[in-house]
């Protein structure tokens, strides 16, 4: 063995396992490559991957896996080498995979996410928002139980649930008109 295989090893970055016993999820990496999460059904063995899937974390309700997809390694390389800043280089993808029924929704543009320490449906995450050619941020409510995002916050500076779930508590930004 020499140095030039260490590329094609992969590296176990995290490991996850449903209250119930009956998913686990795996993070696997290689150096220079992109990695992937392996999310494995214990019942029956069957298993799904995610490709490029990173950050994985169980919702509350350990029916779903919450994941940022990151952009292909060989784009974020071209783009760092072409000194690309912000909304210029390759952006993550939210990624919510129900683990029961393998229904996955995904949000481009992904940013910071929130879910309650100890309960609630809801999960809260940052994204863009792209209608008529206007580029704005938001904030996006999404209820697992209906799988939808049922509500969207413009202009907030921080937010957060409380420790069930139950609230979410938010810090409006400042916008200061023109005129």
């Amino acid at each position: 063995l020499d140095h030039s295989v260490y590329d094609k090893w992969y590296g176990m970055g995290g490991y996850l396992l449903t209250k119930d016993g009956k998913f686990s999820a795996v993070y696997q990496n290689r150096a220079e490559n992109d990695g992937h999460i392996e999310i494995i059904n214990l019942t029956d063995n069957s298993m799904r991957i995610i490709d490029r899937g990173s950050k994985a974390r169980l919702a509350q309700d350990n029916r779903h896996l919450l994941c940022m997809i990151r952009p292909f390694y060989k784009e974020t390389k071209e783009a760092k080498l072409k000194k690309l800043k912000g909304d210029k280089m390759p952006k993550d993808t939210l990624c919510i995979v129900n683990l029961y029924t393998g229904n996955i929704q995904k949000f481009p543009f992904g940013k910071k996410m929130e879910v309650a320490k100890e309960g609630g449906n809801f999960i809260v995450f940052e994204s863009r928002i792209m209608n008529d050619s206007l580029k704005r941020d938001g904030v996006f409510v999404y209820d697992l139980t209906k799988e939808a995002v049922v509500d969207t916050l413009m202009n907030l500076e921080a937010y957060t649930f409380n420790k069930r779930g139950t609230e979410l508590i938010c810090l409006k930004k400042v916008v200061k008109e023109k005129g």
